[in-house]
């Protein structure tokens, strides 16, 4: 409580406030950063919202999100906020500088490898950072408004696959039935999340089947795209999102990866568990991390070197006795 006290005072005394998405954002993250947003500027703060990333379609119906701010080198703000970012560097280089240039720093995140590189840092191990950012709105008794609701609704359903994973709990229910008293469009969060694909994503998830390998007695589904497949199929590095999930429902499979090629260098590694193997462990092994379900990672080298290295490090969590149910 004396934290969040802090944290309200610093709200209240602050003229300039930072609020920034993290690279490859997802819904999750721009959820929770719209939301803060909105209350923050109900709350009369001047907020900057920094979005150095392309916003994936499936989000650009957000309330807000088309309001970002130009990065201005050396801008300094009273307060600056990093949401859904397990580790400092996953804000990209501007806006990094940024975060370390204000005069008070607060993290929200929900990760467990999250090791709290703000001057304030509120983490909790629950369903996603949009649970975590209404239980401080609420606490702090900062306005949430239908739009505010709507990121928010959007931030936890997102993360938690719709309410299936592991991670949804009876308050993560709570909440989300108080978020619906905001007469939110749930018809709108659900095409925009569940039910829209366009042609050059699915002819990029046809050529994720074409690359498909089951392992280990079909316990462990792994496939890959190339930035020739992703140019060849005319789509955007965000018509990746869902392929790992796709390949994780398929019947026996408990493990799901996914690499990709990265926007920068070297590959991404995606996980999705179903069994006892716990995804994030293996995601650590390389610098990554996330939840036991999900989790991710990146890795300096080409898709063959990383496909052999993460297949490896599989390997050897099943020989730890970490093994498939």
């Amino acid at each position: 409580m004396e934290k969040m006290n802090e944290l309200k005072k610093e709200i209240l005394e602050a003229t300039s406030i930072g609020v920034a998405s993290h690279i490859d954002p997802d819904g999750d993250n721009l959820g929770s950063i719209c939301a803060l947003k909105r209350s923050l500027e109900l709350f009369g703060k001047n907020v900057c919202l920094y979005i150095d990333d392309k916003i994936p379609s499936s989000y650009q119906f957000l309330p807000g999100i088309k309001e970002s701010s130009k990065i201005e080198p050396g801008k300094e703000h009273d307060l600056f906020f990093a949401l859904d970012c397990a580790d400092q560097g996953r804000l990209g280089e501007r806006v990094g500088k940024l975060f370390e240039g204000a005069k008070t720093r607060v993290v929200i995140d929900h990760h467990l490898t999250n090791q709290g590189y703000g001057d304030l840092n509120f983490i909790e191990i629950i369903s996603s950072t949009g649970e975590l950012l209404y239980e401080l709105l609420s606490a702090m008794e900062l306005p949430i408004d239908k739009q505010v609701a709507t990121c928010l609704y959007t931030a936890i359903s997102s993360d938690t696959g719709s309410f299936k994973y592991d991670s949804t709990s009876p308050r993560t229910h709570e909440i989300a039935a108080d978020l619906l008293s905001y007469h939110i469009d749930l018809n709108e969060i659900t095409i925009n999340l569940y039910q829209r694909r366009s042609l050059a994503k699915t002819n990029l998830l046809m050529k994720a089947m074409e690359n498909l390998k089951i392992l280990e007695a079909g316990k462990i589904a792994l496939t890959r795209i190339s930035l020739d497949d992703l140019n060849n199929a005319k789509a955007e590095h965000s018509d990746t999102d869902g392929i790992v999930e796709f390949i994780r429902d398929i019947d026996g499979v408990d493990l799901a990866i996914f690499l990709k090629d990265s926007k920068r260098s070297g590959s991404k590694i995606s996980m999705r568990s179903k069994g006892d193997i716990d995804a994030s462990k293996i995601a650590m092994k390389f610098g990554g991390g996330g939840h036991k379900r999900a989790a991710g990672a990146s890795f300096n080298g080409n898709l063959d070197q990383c496909q052999e290295a993460i297949l490896k490090a599989v390997n050897d969590e099943i020989n730890a006795g970490n093994s498939f149910n």
